[in-house]
């Protein structure tokens, strides 16, 4: 039997990797859907040129891992989903410039937080591991359990790349319901609600308690 690849076609969507000519194009994606649709943007206020930045600025060295697919719908050609993977070895530093929006540096101490505490090398013994960073589905094509196919390609991808671990965030009980059924278990777990900046001020109060 041969082994699993993600890469081909599924119903109507073509599943193929991000290469270095796509960024552009994923990354305006991803500001029409993910942007848009991110839980930390719809508790903090709209979405900023500088934020979108910051995101930009995080995300671009992912794709440059060169492990991120996409899922292109045939009829259309246009981007129905993406799949953001990247290796994330021990001594790894993605070189970051400063953030430029004041929510990208009020959310980063919580996210900083939520990382120490899983800490994946320690828990596990590994010195790399697969991060699932995004899994972004257009609502033009909603509907179609394309973000279960994106996530169930991505396990096969990862162990097919040879990885032991891979690590996820779920941010929401649907969503956590997805990763337990595809073998995720759960080793940290972080409230918006409770979402402090490096003053100690909480930056998400208003966040729904599931979140």
């Amino acid at each position: 039997m041969q082994p699993f690849t993600v890469f081909g076609m599924w119903k109507n969507f073509n599943f193929q990797l991000v290469q270095e000519t796509h960024f552009s194009q994923v990354l305006l994606f991803l500001k029409e859907t993910f942007y848009k649709d991110e839980p930390i943007k719809g508790i903090m206020g709209n979405m900023t040129k500088d934020r979108v930045t910051d995101l930009d600025n995080r995300i671009l060295p992912r794709l440059k891992d060169g492990k991120t697919f996409m899922a292109v719908d045939q009829e259309s050609g246009k981007i129905a989903g993406v799949m953001i993977i990247a290796a994330c070895p021990k001594d790894k530093d993605w070189n970051l410039p400063p953030a430029l929006s004041p929510m990208t540096s009020k959310v980063t101490p919580f996210l900083v937080e939520l990382e120490g505490s899983v800490d994946m090398y320690n828990r596990y013994g590994v010195d790399t591991y697969a991060d699932i960073f995004i899994l972004s589905v257009s609502q033009d094509f909603t509907g179609h359990g394309l973000g279960t196919e994106l996530l169930r390609r991505a396990i096969s991808w990862i162990s097919e790349m040879g990885y032991q671990v891979v690590q996820a965030a779920f941010t929401n009980p649907a969503s956590r319901r997805i990763g337990e059924k595809f073998g995720f278990v759960e080793v940290s777990r972080r409230y918006l609600v409770d979402a402090k900046d490096d003053k100690g001020n909480k930056t998400m109060p208003n966040a729904d308690k599931d979140q």
